[in-house]
């Protein structure tokens, strides 16, 4: 089976993810174009695997039976959720609170400047 894994610009993977989709091919996705999509799945196959299943109300599944988007979410979040899931398992979490500084020093911007 084709895959795509997509890490282009967030211009170019609004346009060209839903393509792949369409054509029948699933699309795992860096972009942060779809993160917010309630029918693409916010994947980390650690953390929540059954999420992928929320690929199938995707109108590209229901067409081809293997197209869809999923996507990853940001950074933070990842390494954040994969340090936090066996604390969960084991003792529960009530809350989290976390802060990043993306604003400042994520996006390609080289920091702040003096």
């Amino acid at each position: 089976m084709k895959i795509v894994f997509s890490a282009c610009p967030d211009d170019v993977a609004k346009t060209a993810e839903p393509l792949f989709a369409k054509a029948g091919l699933p699309v795992f996705s860096n972009s942060p174009v779809y993160r917010m999509d309630p029918q693409v799945p916010l994947l980390q196959p650690y953390i929540n695997p059954a999420h992928l299943e929320l690929a199938k109300v995707q109108e590209a599944f229901k067409s081809t039976g293997s197209g869809f988007i999923a996507t990853n979410p940001n950074c933070s979040t990842i390494t954040m959720t994969i340090g936090l899931k066996p604390i969960f398992e084991k003792f529960g979490i009530a809350s989290v609170t976390a802060t990043t500084l993306q604003a400042t020093s994520g996006s390609g911007y080289p920091g702040l400047p003096f």
